[in-house]
């Protein structure tokens, strides 16, 4: 239907949702940015988690001729390893390199403090809690079946198998959300009980998610819901109707959101603040989430919480995140750490010097 339009030029938002040359989506945009005289990609987090996914962006941009083979890009500014899950491109390099071909071919970068001076700033905290001792055992006993069933199961590294690798670790990463959810509730609770603010809830599970939902959904009534709720199960329109009542009754004051369904294209500016009860693999799926409080119809200094569970798969998480997002400030940013993700950081300085010294 669009080729039959004949248009001149393409924009494609959200860009970032292109990311495999394989997917039925990149194969579409590609066959329609051959068509046009222009196609134009627009995204605030470009790469959102390797720097080879930036490869089917810049080919739709700079069509085949424009660019090398995607063999020849991820060969140069990525390396392909043995890993645990097989041969994968794997880490970045030559990000400087990358910035100023990237910046000389065809970007356009514009941060939020260049466009939008008057813009409120916002801050991260990060909360660590101690998950109690039953969990913590239990915990312990998950982590070492887990390495006894890794090496019993995978003793070449060429026979591991990545989907069950992150369906084993998911498992895990789960069952600490579920551990963590009294400490949610205790700092919701305590949130609604000092002030008279809006709060915004991200999590990633169902459990997590209805478990909030249910928490505080009998403090309001059907036709006045004290809690909103916008995941995978919810059609477009019940979603804007959730985003309206927020935004607009003062009677609903908690948005409870799954941070992949509603973390992109809402605005949840009535709150100034935000609570991560889980943390995503993804750094650019939090900035997202983040963005929906911090955009144009903000009027106050926004606030982000995350709560995590020390000493567990969470605190790797959050490495990861942090890891990732400097790569990002490098590639797209040409190492401008201005929206620098560090978790990790501010968590290891709660600890202490010494557990810090364990983790490494």
């Amino acid at each position: 239907m669009i080729i039959e339009l004949q248009p001149k030029i393409i924009v494609a938002d959200e860009c970032h949702m292109v990311k495999s040359l394989q997917a039925i989506r990149t194969k579409v945009l590609l066959r329609l940015s051959k068509l046009v005289q222009r196609f134009i990609a627009i995204s605030g987090t470009p790469m959102t988690n390797h720097v080879v996914e930036l490869y089917p962006i810049l080919r739709m941009v700079l069509g085949e001729n424009g660019i090398e083979s995607r063999r020849e890009f991820c060969d140069r500014y990525s390396k392909l390893e043995l890993t645990r899950w097989g041969y994968h491109y794997v880490g970045s390099r030559r990000l400087p390199e990358l910035h100023k071909r990237l910046v000389k071919m065809c970007m356009i970068r514009r941060l939020v403090n260049e466009v939008l001076p008057d813009l409120p700033d916002y801050t991260r905290q990060t909360i660590p809690v101690e998950l109690p001792e039953e969990n913590r055992r239990e915990y312990v006993q998950m982590n070492a079946a887990f390495a006894d069933w890794y090496f019993e199961k995978f003793p070449e590294k060429s026979q591991v198998q990545s989907a069950v690798i992150v369906t084993k670790l998911g498992y895990m990463k789960r069952h600490v959300a579920y551990w963590k959810l009294p400490f949610v509730y205790s700092w919701i609770d305590d949130f609604l009980e000092e002030s008279d603010k809006k709060l915004v809830v991200f999590g990633l599970h169902r459990k997590v998610i209805d478990g909030i939902v249910n928490r505080y959904f009998s403090r309001g009534t059907q036709r006045k819901p004290f809690v909103v709720k916008v995941d995978g199960t919810i059609n477009m329109d019940d979603r804007q109707h959730a985003v309206d009542l927020f935004q607009q009754r003062p009677e609903t004051r908690i948005f409870v959101g799954q941070m992949r369904a509603a973390g992109v294209g809402l605005t949840l500016t009535a709150a100034s603040n935000v609570l991560f009860a889980e943390c995503d693999f993804v750094p650019a799926v939090h900035s997202q989430a983040e963005k929906r409080l911090i955009r144009i119809s903000q009027k106050n200094h926004v606030q982000c919480t995350y709560i995590v569970a020390q000493n567990t798969i969470e605190e790797h998480v959050a490495d990861i995140l942090q890891r990732k997002q400097s790569e990002f400030n490098s590639a797209i940013d040409g190492g401008k750490a201005i929206d620098d993700f560090n978790i990790l950081k501010e968590l290891l300085k709660r600890m202490g010097e010494e557990k810090f010294s364990r983790l490494k």
